[in-house]
């Protein structure tokens, strides 16, 4: 089959290169010049066993102990009810399932070349009051059931482990995940470009997608950067962008359950990497990660609201991520250095109600769908990629479809 894929970010680039290996011919199209451009530049790469971090939904943020109304992602579907901790259990199970899929998949193989080997690590999750790890601790509770490999740690503990850790910050408990994997999947993508070229796949860049007449067969209209127009014939169409694909469903009329979520990161070079933290570090309450990679050190998070025609945040919005650092580990980073040292990122991703990803046919022939993974696209990529091209194909789908399925 000839397939349009519209996106070339992590799950664009998995689902191409999981369609050509099963023989068929793939065209992908993104707006940008290269790939990972976008929300899959200064992606967090974190791979967490299905640690719902965060997954989309205010609640998952009141789950790890934040007050209601403390945090931006409360905002985020309020007007929809909260997950309570049984269903955030079931999200992190679909993932780790959906994790499995990939696992075997053409990805992973060309994955396991362009990921550092150091970059499997512990995960520390971080509260510093005991009432907020208490408002946590029935999440915790049923993550555990779900299989989730927690273990509750002592202060004492932490700064044994963290020699880095700021001992003027307040710590009152923190919960380990053993062995989970951060990469930077800016870099993986890249890798995954060069092998997706060798195994036949058409990248048509700076080529935005503006019209999609579904049918059989779906014709792709396309501007270039330098206002040419075109458009494509093929068998089939797949969206895997994140503003820009909901953008294109909404103008087909289909309101898919995905709303917009803003991301922020920040990567500085370390200054002391002795004291750099050894694990990756999550921060419950404002949910941020710290994670070294290599000399540098990548702070990720002010997660909150987002719409696709948002101009650049203002300098500020980036002050909670610098003071989560400080607080943890003052000094480590050089991040007063402005110039050349400190780079600062935002981006948009798509995000589904109940954090699932949608993958699969939508109600127009011919459109499919491969988005809502919010900020877990790293690590579901592969299994989304999978699962997909099991669909499209024909074949007998390794899970069930209705968990991922676009119409729910």
């Amino acid at each position: 089959m000839r397939i349009a894929v519209v996106g070339a970010g992590v799950t664009g680039l998995a689902t191409a290169l999981e369609l050509a290996a099963s023989g068929h011919q793939i065209t992908v199209f993104d707006r940008r010049q290269t790939v990972a451009e976008e929300a899959s530049y200064g992606g967090t790469g974190l791979n967490a066993h299905g640690l719902p971090w965060p997954s989309g939904r205010g609640s998952s943020v009141q789950a790890w102990g934040v007050s209601p109304g403390a945090h931006p992602l409360t905002r985020l579907f309020s007007r929809h009810p909260l997950q309570p901790p049984e269903q955030l259990a079931q999200l992190a199970r679909m993932q780790r399932d959906l994790m499995a899929l990939g696992a075997d998949s053409m990805v992973s193989r060309f994955s396991a070349t362009s990921v550092d080997p150091d970059s499997s690590k512990d995960l520390l999750v971080l509260w510093k009051d005991d009432k907020a790890h208490e408002r946590a601790r029935p999440t915790l509770d049923a993550l555990a059931d779900a299989g989730l490999p927690l273990a509750g740690l002592e202060p004492a503990q932490i700064h044994k482990l963290e020699p880095g850790l700021n001992p003027d910050t307040p710590l009152a408990r923190a919960a380990r995940v053993p062995e989970v994997t951060v990469a930077t999947p800016r870099q993986v993508c890249m890798n995954w470009r060069q092998q997706a070229l060798a195994t036949g796949v058409r990248f048509a860049m700076g080529h935005t997608v503006r019209t999609l007449q579904p049918g059989t067969p779906v014709r792709v209209g396309w501007q270039t950067v330098d206002q040419r127009q075109g458009e494509g014939i093929f068998d089939a169409a797949v969206l895997c962008g994140g503003g820009a694909g909901l953008a294109l469903l909404r103008s087909l009329g289909l309101k898919p359950g995905i709303s917009l979520m803003r991301g922020r990161t920040v990567v500085a070079a370390l200054r002391d990497p002795l004291l750099a933290p050894r694990a990756a570090i999550l921060d419950a309450e404002r949910q941020v990660l710290i994670v070294q990679h290599g000399q540098r050190l990548r702070v990720a998070g002010g997660f909150g609201p987002a719409r696709a025609q948002e101009g650049p945040s203002p300098a500020n919005a980036w002050h909670p991520l610098f003071q989560t650092l400080d607080d943890w580990f003052p000094g480590v980073a050089d991040v007063r250095a402005r110039q050349g040292t400190v780079q600062t990122w935002e981006g948009v991703v798509a995000v589904s109600r109940d954090g699932r990803p949608m993958i699969g046919a939508t109600s127009m022939p011919g459109i499919w769908m491969n988005m809502g993974h919010g900020t877990q696209g790293w690590a579901l990529a592969p299994g989304s990629a999978r699962l997909l091209e099991e669909l499209l194909s024909g074949k007998t789908p390794s899970l069930d479809p209705k968990l991922c399925a676009v119409e729910r």
